[in-house]
């Protein structure tokens, strides 16, 4: 049966409901009179799969931006989320993060320091004081020997001297004596004041003092050890009981016999290398051994040379030994800040200030000696150059002081606190709270300093 042709103007379109789009009555007619207006061929067919297929697309580019919005609801929502979360955690931190910072803002004041001070071992009131600081070292090195001589030599050391006897200093003038159990006698080198004793509680504490001793003559018999001196020049006073010393080590350097003996030459360069060697080391063990709560000015510093016996290093050769010995006096940086403060501030009342930068003031001596530090009462010294003067307050307290206060009250706090503190700022966490915690150990104290006015 031969296949049946139709022809596309014999297919017509089935009846449209009114609910049908007039997008899609537009389409089909236009198709239709597309269709009458031609006869069908491969063309038109195409021409019409393709016109379908555009219809098509129009569902699926909706679907898409319905999806799309979706998308952006989801979005939305995460965002949401996350920020719930932020807000959450950064609640969950103020409360595990609960304390105060206190911004300080202390009085200050520029100054200039130009001017010749005194300082003693044993001020007296409204004057500056200083203590001792006492660094030692030794060194030694070997050279060729030419020979031997004999030599008598005399022991040496160091003593501390004890004052139980007075509150009052004692002085001990050059080549006082003293004697030990067996008899022998060592001087003082230098002269010496040695403090008052103090007392803690019911209980005498005696002043001390060092001093370089020799022995009256020579021989190893005055290598003796550590053991009670008296002084012989104070017998049937109230001083004798009272007063008295101790080597710090055994004596040492008495000899009597032949020496190895070094040209003059080869001596001197042996001493000035170890003497070189022990300034470094002292100058190293300044810089590291400065006490906290005390000003050193490196310039104050003064060593001194002691050459002790030479002994055989064997081989001919002798064994050249020196001691370096590095006083420098120090001064505690509150009472050197309240001295200059007295000196160069005119409107200053005697409030607790300190330094902003003590090493910016330079120290020189105002005589050159050679004289044991140790057996000096004081000394004289000039201050030069610009510093800041930063009054002080105690900050333990002043955070006892506000811990658990209410904020507008700090004002008030502080008014017990000037002139040291000008002004101050807070920060709460968490951010609403309106006083300080009440544990002091959650508020944190931030100095800044302000531009003097």
């Amino acid at each position: 049966m031969p296949q049946q042709k139709w022809n596309l103007g014999d297919i017509r379109p089935p009846e449209r409901g009114p609910s049908e789009r007039p997008t899609r009555q537009r389409s089909a007619r236009t198709m239709q009179d597309m269709v009458a207006r031609s006869a069908p061929s491969a063309s038109q067919d195409s021409m019409d799969s393709e016109d379908e297929y555009v219809e098509s697309e129009e569902r699926p580019t909706r679907t898409r931006r319905g999806f799309a919005g979706r998308g952006g609801k989801r979005k939305t929502i995460l965002g949401a989320v996350v920020l719930a979360v932020l807000l959450i955690l950064g609640l969950l931190t103020s409360f595990f993060f609960q304390g105060a910072e206190l911004t300080v803002y202390p009085k200050s004041k520029e100054v200039t320091v130009d001017a010749a001070f005194t300082a003693s071992q044993n001020p007296e009131a409204n004057a500056l004081g200083y203590e001792l600081l006492s660094l030692e070292e030794t060194g030694e090195r070997a050279v060729e020997a030419t020979g031997t001589e004999p030599v008598e030599e005399r022991a040496t050391g160091e003593i501390t001297i004890s004052n139980a006897f007075s509150k009052e200093p004692q002085r001990l003038i050059k080549n006082t004596r003293f004697e030990s159990k067996d008899g022998l006698i060592f001087k003082i080198q230098e002269s010496v004041v040695i403090p008052g004793y103090t007392t803690e509680g019911n209980e005498k504490v005696p002043g001390t003092a060092t001093a370089k001793v020799f022995a009256d003559g020579t021989g190893d018999k005055y290598n003796v050890n550590p053991g009670r001196l008296t002084i012989p020049g104070l017998k049937g006073t109230p001083q004798f009981e009272s007063m008295y010393a101790e080597p710090k080590a055994a004596m040492q350097g008495g000899f009597v016999g032949q020496k190895l003996i070094v040209e003059e030459s080869a001596l001197k360069g042996a001493k000035e290398a170890i003497q070189n060697d022990l300034r470094a080391k002292l100058s190293e063990r300044l810089r590291n051994e400065r006490p906290a709560g005390f000003v050193l000015y490196e310039s104050a510093a003064r060593i001194r040379f002691e050459s002790l016996p030479s002994i055989d290093g064997g081989e001919s050769k002798a064994t050249i030994r020196e001691k370096a010995v590095l006083e420098a006096p120090l001064f505690a940086e509150a009472d050197l800040a309240r001295y200059l403060a007295q000196n160069t501030i005119v409107d200053y009342k005697g409030e607790n200030v300190k330094l902003e930068n003590s090493q910016s003031l330079s120290f020189t001596y105002a005589a050159t000696s050679t004289e044991a530090m140790a057996g000096m009462e004081k000394i004289d010294f000039k201050l030069s150059g610009n510093t800041k003067m930063i009054w002080t307050y105690d900050t333990e307290k002043l955070r006892a002081d506000v811990a658990g206060t209410a904020k507008e009250e700090l004002p008030s706090v502080l008014l017990s606190y000037q002139p040291a503190i000008q002004r101050a700022t807070t920060v709460m966490r968490p951010f609403w709270k309106q006083s300080f915690p009440e544990d002091p150990a959650d508020i944190k104290i931030i100095e800044v300093l302000e531009a003097p006015k």
